[in-house]
C-alpha cells in the first residue's frame, strides 16, 4: 500500500450525490452533500500537506 491520497471514492461519493438529487431525495442528498464537504475538506487538506 502506498501513501499516496486516493481520490476515486471522492468522486464516488459526489456521483452519489448527484444520483440522489436526480431523482428527487433532496433531503438524502442534502444530508449526503454535508457529509462529502467534510470528506471532501479533509482529504484536500491532507493532500495539500496540512495534515
Amino acid at each position: 500500500m502506498s501513501g499516496d491520497i486516493q481520490y476515486w471514492p471522492l468522486l464516488l461519493g459526489w456521483t452519489v450525490v448527484v444520483l440522489l438529487l436526480i431523482n428527487g431525495w433532496k433531503r438524502q442528498a442534502a444530508i449526503a452533500a454535508a457529509g462529502m464537504a467534510i470528506v471532501t475538506y479533509a482529504v484536500l487538506s491532507a493532500g495539500l500537506g496540512r495534515w
